[in-house]
């Protein structure tokens, strides 16, 4: 019988490898993959307070970031930037490295929760790369098949098989050295993933296509609980390591931080000459909300002050010291200016980038915005970090810039009138201190016209500690509270503040009675209405998703800009706390039902998610969950942003992959294309460290379907430190529709031609890369997968690199 070649099976195991790769896929985002070991491992976590009077443990949303670093390895578009390095998933018998790899990592957490500022944000998402690569090596290991015992991972350095002493069986009768052999029955190996190359002979297959190697990585394995419990239980131990180590155990600061996700309350501030009549109410304001935000039982982990001014913009203040964040808002004054608009939307993303996700900020002024081209950047950069942007303004020298509206809509934050008087500016604490002292969730969202009388009833769960009810109407129109009872609201009644401003009434209600609340609107003009409650329960997160990942290891990952006008878009939902059900619907920007959602648990989701497919509606639409509480008590929540179906897509090539390394200047490249009639684009990019210059062309007239490509010229700093991230948003804007995306470059060592991986050699590792990529266009002149520089990344590209390896067979060192 004719013997198949091993260069030839490989390249049949890639040719079935899509056919078949939902029965070989350890899903970075399926509940039985590492999403569900993250949340059980984490959820037996409980840690003393260091007086002994409280206990501390992960709250839902901490989970939640942990869980998306964790299966973020596995993205193709990810700022980890690590979907084909083996050692990321303990692949290729790399044991002493991606043991090392776990105890760095854990390192590096300790570090980020012993400094003089506990980040627990950055802790936790470095704390995902480690335990992908931790529990990776139990679903491609035979540590399962050869022990039971705690394989030390954290604090111990695996040590590796020589490469001729066999693990698996010799020659192909097996389809791939899938069984276990030699050494491989009593020492540790992990098998070999690659979409081009067999393994070495007498070294066992990680498994794809055909060959189902030795992986666990799903349920129908033999194995797979075996390995997810050992997973689960090292993860937990890895976290324990993190809490027990010198300079966190004992340290509530660092636990907390690490523990719990409180983003950071921002305040970006006009300090033009035209603010003078008010800035020192603002500053005062600000002064008593850092004040009552410090001294409660959930300060944030950061606060941020930026002031913005004509010409200039002052850098972001960012500190944990609430007092640091005092005394640089008392040095803030009014002065220049010169012209109405100012330069608002520079200032909101100083404050945008410096802030970590779930943040709040809250911006104050008196003037339109000079740069009111850079809103669609505002807004795609603060919805892809969950930031809402709040207004404050006291209209002096021009109207509201209709920009303002939309940065508030579009991230879920709110737009207050205030006139210029003292008393005004002394009720600036009352409209946010409700909001930042608690973690308020949106009930209910809504603006437009009332049209006569509109009842809109509110089910408030008896968990909620705290009601706010934000409603602005026009001249001549009402907006009345009641209670379940039926008792209107008002001031001066037990447990209720009612904040009446220029543009509208804040109601602060403590210890809320449960039951249906009702909003009464009555009169012909229009209404703008929030409604918050304090409570367990959330609508954390809704999001249009797509199915990415390396082969044989694809998740749903959020889409990088608005969803699509006329398609059907597959969405994800997340609800925490503790609910009997869960029934979706979208509402319009007027809070007035269009649709509901068939969304649907279980499976490979979540335990908290729900997942839908459904063609967008031609308006503009929020998302809301209703449904009942574990004591079957009725619930409403709304997911704060505003989403409509776009006519145009913008898009980073080749997922933005790229040559970013000190002192290089390249480009990143954008796809624009118009899906809608024909239109002219203006067409903005910004980032967050100043690595960039103005995007080519600025302008694009685009007919029906018909795409452009937009460079984005990098410059990055000769001294740029390896591993700095950037942010890097590109927004367009034409007459009828807009859109924009955000894309993550990462500062890299210079390599060699055809080392995609930066190890100094090209080898297997590389040759994978460039087939995970296959198809796609490249991101540019400096994306390093496309070798024959032809624009696109192909097989072509991936036979040429064979002939830049360093080894023979492009053998790894």
């Amino acid at each position: 019988m004719k013997r198949i070649s091993r260069y030839a099976f490989a390249l049949l195991a890639l040719c079935t490898a899509g056919a078949m790769h939902q029965a070989a896929a350890f899903k970075p985002t399926a509940e039985f993959g590492h999403v569900g070991i993250v949340r059980d491992a984490l959820a037996r976590i409980s840690v003393r307070s260091s007086d002994g009077l409280s206990t501390l443990r992960f709250s839902e949303r901490a989970i939640l970031q942990v869980r998306d670093a964790t299966a973020g390895v596995d993205e193709i578009v990810s700022d980890r930037g690590e979907l084909t390095v083996p050692t990321a998933h303990c692949d290729d018998e790399l044991l002493p490295e991606c043991s090392q790899r776990i105890i760095d990592i854990k390192n590096t957490v300790i570090s980020l929760l012993t400094a003089p500022t506990p980040d627990g944000d950055a802790a936790r998402r470095q704390v995902g790369r480690a335990l992908h690569t931790l529990q990776d090596f139990f679903a491609h290991s035979n540590w399962i098949n050869i022990s039971s015992g705690d394989p030390g991972l954290g604090t111990t350095v695996l040590s590796r098989l020589g490469p001729t002493q066999d693990t698996c069986e010799r020659g192909f009768s097996t389809l791939g050295s899938g069984t276990l052999a030699g050494l491989g029955l009593s020492s540790t190996t992990t098998g070999y993933f690659s979409l081009v190359l067999a393994p070495p002979e007498g070294k066992c297959n990680h498994g794809l296509g055909l060959d189902p190697g030795i992986h666990k990585d799903e349920p129908s394995r033999t194995g797979h609980g075996a390995a997810r419990a050992a997973a689960v239980n090292a993860t937990e131990g890895l976290i324990r390591q993190i809490l027990g180590a010198p300079g966190i155990a004992g340290n509530d600061r660092a636990i907390r931080a690490f523990l719990d996700v409180r983003g950071a309350v921002g305040f970006v501030v006009d300090t033009t000459g035209s603010m003078g009549g008010v800035i020192a109410g603002v500053k005062t304001s600000i002064g008593r909300i850092v004040n009552a935000v410090a001294s409660g039982a959930n300060p944030p982990d950061r606060y941020i002050l930026v002031g913005f001014n004509d010409p200039s913009v002052s850098g972001a203040t960012v500190t944990a010291d609430a007092g640091a964040l005092l005394s640089a808002a008392n040095g803030l004054f009014a002065s220049g200016g010169g012209d109405c608009p100012e330069l608002a939307m520079t200032g909101a993303l100083r404050a945008v980038n410096a802030a970590p996700d779930a943040s709040q900020l809250y911006l104050f002024t008196d003037a339109s915005a000079k740069d009111a081209g850079l809103a669609g950047n505002v807004i795609t950069q603060a919805r892809a970090k969950q930031i809402s942007i709040s207004f404050l303004t006291f209209g002096s020298c021009s109207p509201i810039d209709p920009a303002y509206y939309a940065i508030a809509a579009e991230t879920g934050g709110q737009l207050y009138e205030l006139s210029r008087t003292t008393a005004e500016t002394e009720k600036i604490f009352g409209l946010v201190n409700p909001y930042v002292i608690g973690t308020p969730k949106p009930v209910f969202i809504g603006r437009g016209a009332i049209g006569g009388t509109r009842n809109i009833d509110l089910p408030i769960d008896p968990a909620a500690v705290s009601l706010q009810v934000s409603a602005a109407v026009n001249a001549g129109s009402s907006a009345r509270l009641f209670d379940p009872s039926g008792r209107e609201i008002a001031g001066g009644q037990p447990g209720v503040t009612v904040t009446p401003v220029t543009g509208g009434t804040l109601f602060a209600v403590s210890a809320p009675a449960a039951g249906t609340w009702r909003v009464t609107l009555t009169g012909t003009g229009s209404f703008d209405l929030s409604v918050t409650a304090d409570s367990p329960i959330e609508l954390n997160r809704f999001q249009f998703v797509e199915s990415r990942g390396r082969d044989g290891h694809t998740g749903l990952f959020a889409i990088k800009s608005q969803p699509l006008a006329g398609a059907v878009q597959q969405s994800r939902a997340t609800v925490l706390g503790v609910v009997a059900g869960a029934s979706f619907r979208l509402v319009s920007e007027a809070g007035i039902p269009i649709m509901d959602l068939p969304a649907t648990n279980g499976g490979e989701l979540a335990p908290d998610e729900w997942s839908s497919a459904f063609q967008l509606p031609g308006e503009r639409f929020r998302v809301q969950v209703s449904g009942t509480d574990g004591g079957g008590k009725p619930y409403l929540r709304t997911y704060p942003q505003l989403f409509l179906g776009r006519t145009v897509k913008v898009e980073a090539l080749g997922g933005g992959f790229g040559n970013f390394a000190p002192g290089l200047n390249t480009v990143v490249r954008f796809l624009v294309t118009n899906l809608g009639a024909t239109d002219s684009f203006a067409v903005t990019a910004v980032d967050e460290r100043g690595f960039i210059r103005a995007a080519a062309p600025a302008t694009a007239t685009l007919a029906p379907n018909q795409s452009r490509t937009i460079d984005v010229p990098v410059v990055i700093p000769a001294n740029a430190v390896l591993g700095t991230t950037n942010n890097i948003s590109l927004s367009v804007q034409g007459a009828s529709t807009a859109n924009g995306s955000v894309f993550t470059q990462i500062v890299r060592a210079t390599s060699i031609a055809g080392d995609l991986d930066n190890d100094g050699d090209v080898d297997r590792d590389d040759i994978a890369v460039i087939f995970a990529a296959r198809n796609q266009a490249a991101s540019g002149p400096a994306d390093p997968r496309d070798v024959d520089g032809d624009g696109r990344i192909t097989v072509l590209d991936a036979r040429k690199a064979t002939l830049l390896c360093t080894r023979p067979a492009c053998k790894r060192e």
